[in-house]
């Protein structure tokens, strides 16, 4: 659930900088929360 929370919160950020950076980031924290 935590995980969950923190996607949401970056791609609020995501959407508010209008940048792809914070998308990349959560992509990467996801790949090793995961491993």
């Amino acid at each position: 659930m935590g995980l969950v929370s923190w996607m949401y919160l970056y791609l609020r950020v995501d959407v508010h900088s209008g940048t792809r950076t914070q998308y990349h980031s959560v992509r990467v924290i996801h790949s090793s929360t995961e491993s």
